[in-house]
């Protein structure tokens, strides 16, 4: 069958959009220390910080790697990054792991005076660290640390709360209900804001995991985790780059943003997806648009192909 040129235009902009890896922007795989598995979880300009698939935290900055890991450390996974700060989370035999702060030569450890089964910190943004401890009744609770003391960060209503990343006073992180469904919030020091990607229509799950400016991102599950697909959320509307994936045939998971690149891990693999600009996506469309009309007008002057 012949597609008219109108149609062939529409199949191609169809297919840039919704093949998983293959749409506007581009996507670079990293591999850390020589391996290519991983996840890639915090991103501040060129800087990526993530976890190897040797359990080691690892700092990218564009051409080489170094490892991030507190001494005696054991598993470790570097989380965030802002100036020269990176946090995460290692184990080195304690019950549940602590925190970690690391200021590019001291190692200093996160630890919530009530988390008995562990402490971890998942983002920062000038002194100000977000986590979660695991209390004596392993129950799970967020908190703000500023150096100094801890603030508690509960959704209301909520079984646990987990914040992930942190930009100026605004949080974003996921919650538990009491039926046990994950639900992304954004909290700006005031109110705490639910955070449902619509995609599944109420009936998936949401975890929002990055933040920077009004941008937001993360992914959104259904039936049990089986299909996933991650999301860009502007204030407004969420977006997805990606398809719609399968996660046991290797979903993918946008963990953080930093301008127009964000980061995450697709199939157990870290990578970089640099968003295009706005006159860069017109342009493929553009082109995707006028080049079988250019042919069509071609053919009906009688020109050779």
């Amino acid at each position: 069958m012949r597609l008219s040129p109108w149609a062939l235009s529409l199949a191609l902009i169809a297919g840039a959009v919704g093949a998983p890896l293959a749409h506007a922007g581009s996507i670079q795989f990293l591999k850390p220390f020589g391996s290519s598995g991983g996840i890639a979880y915090g991103v501040e300009g060129k800087y990526v910080v993530g976890e190897s698939f040797g359990q080691q935290g690892f700092l990218y900055d564009g051409n080489t790697y170094k490892v991030i890991q507190p001494p005696g450390g054991g598993s470790t996974a570097a989380h965030d990054i802002s100036g020269n700060k990176i946090v995460g989370w290692y184990t080195a035999g304690l019950q549940g792991g602590r925190g970690f702060l690391y200021d590019g030569s001291t190692y200093t450890t996160i630890s919530h005076p009530l988390g008995v089964n562990g402490t971890n910190a998942w983002g920062i943004d000038g002194n100000n660290i977000v986590g979660q401890y695991i209390d004596a009744s392993n129950k799970s609770h967020g908190f703000l640390f500023n150096g100094t003391s801890y603030t508690t960060i509960a959704f209301p209503g909520a079984s646990s709360t987990r914040p992930r990343q942190i930009d100026g006073n605004q949080i974003v992180g996921n919650y538990t209900d009491n039926q046990g469904i994950f639900h992304g919030f954004l909290f700006d020091g005031t109110t705490y804001t639910t955070l449902d990607d619509p995609l599944f229509m109420g009936a998936g799950s949401t975890i929002a995991y990055g933040i920077d400016g009004d941008n937001i991102v993360g992914y959104t599950s259904a039936n049990a985790g089986a299909l996933i697909a991650s999301f860009i959320h502007d204030g407004s509307t969420y977006t997805h780059p990606f398809d719609v994936e399968l996660e046991f045939m290797g979903g993918h998971h946008f963990n953080g943003i930093s301008g127009n690149r964000i980061v995450g891990e697709y199939n157990d693999q870290p990578f970089i997806y640099t968003i295009p600009e706005p006159a860069s996506l017109a342009l493929a469309l553009f082109a995707a648009l006028a080049l079988p009309l250019v042919r069509w007008r071609s053919h009906s002057r009688g020109s050779p192909a």
